[in-house]
């Protein structure tokens, strides 16, 4: 999503990937148990709900097939419905985003 974007805000500036570096995080939910794994995930739900509702996110939804989420979670935050929002994403939609083993 964000490599094609850049490319042509770089090629507008007569510039080039040669001398830029893109790298990335994740969300990680780890723990010493899998109980602890768990709470961490959950928490990280709230994370996903959250950037899900933002449109300026909705093309990485999109592109896993989850946008009609993202527009869900949008509407959501514009009624204030914050702690509701991380239930709407499921376990699958979580597993995109979230590395989780226990260490």
């Amino acid at each position: 999503m964000v490599r094609p974007l850049l490319a042509t805000e770089l090629a507008g500036r007569g510039k080039s990937f040669d001398h830029f570096e893109v790298t990335g995080g994740g969300f990680i939910a780890t723990g010493p148990d899998e109980k602890a794994v768990k709470e961490a995930a959950e928490k990280v739900r709230y994370r996903v709900a959250f950037y899900g509702s933002t449109p300026a996110y909705r093309g990485v939804f999109d592109l896993h097939g989850v946008g009609d989420l993202g527009i869900k979670l949008n509407a959501m935050s514009r009624q204030g419905q914050w702690t509701d929002m991380a239930r709407q994403v499921p376990d699958d939609v979580l597993d995109l985003f979230v590395a989780r083993a226990a260490v």
